[in-house]
């Protein structure tokens, strides 16, 4: 079982809660609460919600945002289906209707790509460092990192990058909106 926050205030770490307001997740072990976990570590997610759909899977769908910047309004994330590690932690898959996404591309080798969004990227092979550039953003690997780039400082309203250690990377699906 699990229990899903949003607690406020948490210190700021060079890998861990880099959003103003984190959510994730606690691992619960009877009564007791384990570590917290992040969803995401990305920008502005916040709030998340589930729901058991048709299929019975837990879906999983947060707000996304910059309400304190220019104006901005929220909007709601990609769905996610949630399902179970081997280790007892939360895996999350995007749920998404490919017609809506009607531009699917598979790729193999680091790519530099313009492409007109939304659009589905999935890398199949990934060797040591890795790096796609899609518009104004850039997403790299190296040493056990990735990270999220927004090249053009000028279009993230303060938001610039966001870096998580994860480990090896085998495969690797962007979904950009």
């Amino acid at each position: 079982q699990f229990m899903s926050a949003c607690p406020q205030g948490l210190k700021h770490g060079e890998y861990h809660h880099q959003n103003v307001y984190s959510s994730g997740y606690f691992k619960m072990s009877g009564t007791r609460l384990g570590e917290f976990e992040e969803y995401v570590y990305r920008f502005d997610f916040y709030a998340p919600q589930t729901f058991v759909n048709e299929y019975d899977e837990r879906i999983l769908i947060g707000w996304m945002g910059m309400g304190d910047k220019l104006g901005w309004q929220h909007c709601l994330t990609t769905p996610r289906k949630l399902s179970l590690t081997e280790g007892g932690y939360l895996r999350q898959w995007p749920v998404i209707n490919s017609e809506l996404y009607g531009r699917f591309m598979e790729i193999s080798d680091n790519a530099v790509m313009e492409t007109q969004v939304p659009c589905d990227i999935v890398s199949l092979t990934i060797g040591g460092e890795y790096e796609v550039r899609i518009g104004d953003a850039a997403v790299r690997y190296s040493d056990g990192v990735i990270i999220l780039d927004l090249v053009r400082r000028d279009v993230g309203c303060g938001r610039d990058a966001r870096e998580a250690q994860i480990g090896e990377l085998r495969d690797l699906r962007i979904i950009v909106d």
